[in-house]
């Protein structure tokens, strides 16, 4: 546990100014990026070369339903919020739109077109074991 926290320690500090793009350096990217590093799974083949601005992020989530149905697509079944650990994936809604991140105990780091936001698991939020992803 203690290489996962310092792994991603390196990992979101090596992300703290990279610019928002879409299908580059956004929620999705930022999180698919961190569980190839600790899984060495690439699960975002799939959706990462069908966007590259907004119009087209929002085509691909409205013919998925929205972000968490692709995230429970990619990812499969969520856990229970009160076992989310440091560097498990989560899903949240910010500004009543769902948002990938990764935890960081009872909160979480985003890619937004704001920068890395540090927000508060809500009890909406849905989490993923990055470790189960092995």
């Amino acid at each position: 546990m203690k290489d996962l926290n310092v792994l991603l320690d390196k990992y979101i500090q090596s992300k703290s100014r990279s610019r928002f793009r879409y299908g580059k350096s956004d929620c999705c990217t930022f999180v698919l990026t961190w569980i190839k590093k600790v899984t060495k799974k690439d699960l975002g083949k799939e959706f990462l070369d069908q966007y590259t601005d907004e119009e087209s992020a929002n085509n691909l989530l409205k013919a998925n339903v929205n972000l968490e149905k692709i995230a429970h697509k990619v990812l499969g079944a969520s856990k229970p919020l009160l076992l989310t650990m440091p560097g498990d994936v989560v899903c949240m809604k910010i500004a009543n739109e769902w948002t990938m991140g990764i935890s960081i105990g009872t909160r979480a780091v985003f890619h937004s077109n704001k920068g890395l936001l540090v927000l508060k698991l809500r009890p909406e939020t849905k989490s993923w074991s990055v470790e189960g992803l092995k």
